[in-house]
């Protein structure tokens, strides 16, 4: 019998090319792979690249915005400094009460600079508070205008009401700086008497020293600053691809997705994204000597923007 005839010589053909067929399929399958993961990789790194371009470009938004209402702040500060009434009521002072140089009572100086505060109040809603601060008396306001009148209506604070500051920071702070110089405080929570506010106002304090014409310190200008509505509302674009946080330059949170974990340094606690972020540290480090910061970076299949 010949192999023709009992058909093995057949059969171990069509065995061979059927390895042949999964050797080539597997070999296809492999390579289709390979593609995909290829084409997988690239999209997820071109998509990251998106990611990074995109948050830079909203962390450089942001900051840039803040930087503007900043310097729109100083600049409010020192217009203050400059009207009127803060060199009458100086003058007054030291006359027995009245200005020298056109016979205005100190009161009449007072209610002039009280309507100035009151109408700065009235065109920048972001304005809490607005306060003249003199050295003498540890530090006792002079003229103070707030938003804590009936209904947060803005109200000119009696002179039975105003209050002692010569031990508060920003006071301190702003009294060793020379004429034209503006100090910025760190955000923090709202205090009066001692006692945060309720509901919690986060606030950014501008103060300017005040010279007589001699040279002498007086005194302070000086504007609360309302940041709710960047912490709340320009700053509140949390989605589900990015969160947004925001700390002061100890790292403790002033903005963070866990509400209770914002401000804790009020309470003697703390919450800082040092702890959830440590390559911070580094960045922060090398940065000490820069005006400002932004950097964006890839770690963890996470993309991070500072500023």
């Amino acid at each position: 019998m010949t192999a023709d005839e009992t058909g093995q010589t057949p059969r171990k053909g069509l065995a061979i090319r059927g390895k042949i067929v999964v050797l080539v399929s597997l070999l296809v399958l492999l390579t289709g792979l390979t593609i995909t993961y290829w084409i997988f990789s690239k999209f997820n790194d071109e998509l990251m690249r998106n990611k990074l371009t995109e948050i830079s470009a909203e962390t450089r938004l942001y900051g840039n915005d803040f930087s503007k209402d900043m310097n729109e702040l100083m600049r409010d500060v020192r217009f203050l400094k400059g009207t009127p009434p803060i060199q009458g009521i100086i003058r007054a002072k030291s006359n027995q009460g009245i200005d020298p140089f056109d016979g205005s009572p100190i009161e009449i100086w007072h209610d002039r600079l009280a309507t100035i505060f009151s109408e700065l109040l009235e065109a920048k809603p972001e304005y809490l508070q607005i306060r003249y601060i003199g050295l003498e008396d540890n530090g006792r306001e002079i003229v103070r205008v707030d938003r804590e009148g009936p209904g947060n209506s803005i109200q000119v604070v009696s002179m039975a009401e105003l209050q002692q500051k010569g031990e508060r920071d920003y006071f301190i702070e702003a009294m060793t700086l020379p004429q034209d110089q503006v100090y910025l405080s760190e955000i923090e929570l709202n205090r009066e008497r001692g006692e945060i506010t309720r509901p919690y106002q986060p606030v950014i304090r501008a103060a300017t020293p005040v010279y007589q014409e001699n040279g002498d310190a007086f005194g302070i200008i000086i504007v609360n600053y309302d940041i709710t509505h960047l912490i709340s509302a320009e700053f509140n674009n949390d989605s589900d691809t990015h969160n947004t946080y925001i700390s002061n330059a100890r790292g403790e949170y002033l903005k963070h997705p866990d509400p209770s974990r914002v401000f804790r340094f009020e309470f003697g606690e703390s919450s800082n994204a040092l702890d959830d972020f440590p390559e911070l540290a580094a960045i922060l480090n090398a940065a000490h000597d820069e005006d400002s910061i932004h950097r964006s970076f890839e770690k963890d299949n996470r993309v991070i923007s500072i500023r």
